[in-house]
């Protein structure tokens, strides 16, 4: 048996059901040839019901610990010494990938030893209120995410596993005050020694939890279950990506106005700013036009069908004109 393309960790305690629509979408993948590792961290037997659905695939595996003083961050370290593939990459329990995220890492990795890709902030508002969550890993940018104390979400970051191999400390319990994920993204990122790329259009849809403060662990996954279907339809994808650029945009263009208006001290960042709204301009005109191909196509499956519906009938009534003739054939033979 061959060895994965790429390891998915998904690292959990109690958020119960919703795990089971963060594994469905990464077992949704374009890329099929992956292992998913679920990292308890002191689950609860109420939520333990809910991993054991996921293992139903046989690409799923559940490793269970003991709760740990953070996050279970040496319990990743663990797995992922086992581990034979060629990328890794993070899931929340909470969050989803759309159907192309990990080809899109895959292409990312192929030129870098870690990648993120840019995602979705989804909030309870639906599509129309979602944004891009834009973080960019490279020069000033990357070194801007230390003092700044934010970063890509998890579940948009991935590395090879032998960048891994290289790297001076894995996974390490997190000193308090810092985030889990900024606090490893950043032993990547503040080291040369690697090479570091961050993605175009948006792949993961990520569902903050200060956003839904107070809501039942039920309320979440009921939730996640109507964004499950929903992402199945690639039109339904092409409209939720151009919506969160078309709001990307928007608020970058005020940011960036603003920024101009302030003190000179500003100008630096009005550049990145601005270059960040030229460049997914761009990428708003290019998904809008796949949009468009893609509903063509349809139209001309439609079409096809009706053409090849009409040729049957014909062929149909052809038969039946011939019925008579046949008839007399047959009285004549026998």
């Amino acid at each position: 048996m061959r060895d994965p393309i790429a390891t998915v960790i998904i690292p959990t305690h109690d958020h119960g059901e919703t795990i089971c629509f963060a594994v469905e979408s990464a077992l949704s993948q374009t890329v099929s040839d992956v292992e998913i590792l679920i990292i308890g961290d002191g689950v609860p037997d109420f939520a333990k019901p809910s991993i054991e659905r996921c293992l139903e695939d046989s690409r799923v595996r559940y490793l269970e610990h003991g709760k740990s003083s953070r996050h279970g961050e040496e319990y990743r370290h663990l797995a992922l010494q086992t581990a034979k593939s060629k990328i890794v990459c993070y899931l929340s329990d909470d969050d989803l990938w759309l159907p192309n995220h990990l080809e899109t890492m895959l292409g990312l990795l192929a030129n870098a030893d870690f990648a993120v890709s840019r995602s979705i902030a989804c909030y309870p508002g639906g599509p129309s209120e979602c944004k891009i969550w834009w973080s960019d890993i490279e020069g000033e940018a990357g070194k801007r995410l230390l003092a700044e104390r934010t970063g890509p979400p998890l579940s948009t970051g991935g590395h090879t596993l032998s960048a891994y191999g290289r790297l001076a400390e894995g996974w390490t319990s997190t000193p308090s005050g810092i985030p889990t994920d900024l606090f490893f993204w950043n032993k990547f990122i503040t080291d040369a020694q690697f090479s570091l790329m961050s993605g175009g259009l948006p792949t993961v849809l990520k569902f903050c939890s200060i956003s839904r403060k107070g809501w039942s662990n039920h309320a979440r996954a009921s939730e996640l279950k109507g964004w499950s279907e929903s992402i199945k339809c690639p039109q339904f994808r092409s409209a939720l990506v151009s919506q969160a650029l078309s709001n990307f945009i928007r608020e970058k263009t005020n940011a960036l106005t603003t920024a101009r208006l302030s003190e000179q001290t500003w100008s630096e960042r009005a550049d990145e700013l601005k270059a960040a709204v030229e460049s997914f301009e761009s990428q708003l005109v290019a998904c809008e036009e796949s949009r468009r191909i893609c509903q063509s196509k349809q139209l001309s499956a439609e079409q096809e069908l009706i053409r090849l519906s009409s040729c049957k009938s014909v062929r149909f009534a052809r038969i039946l004109a011939r019925m008579p003739l046949l008839r007399k054939v047959m009285n004549f033979r026998f």
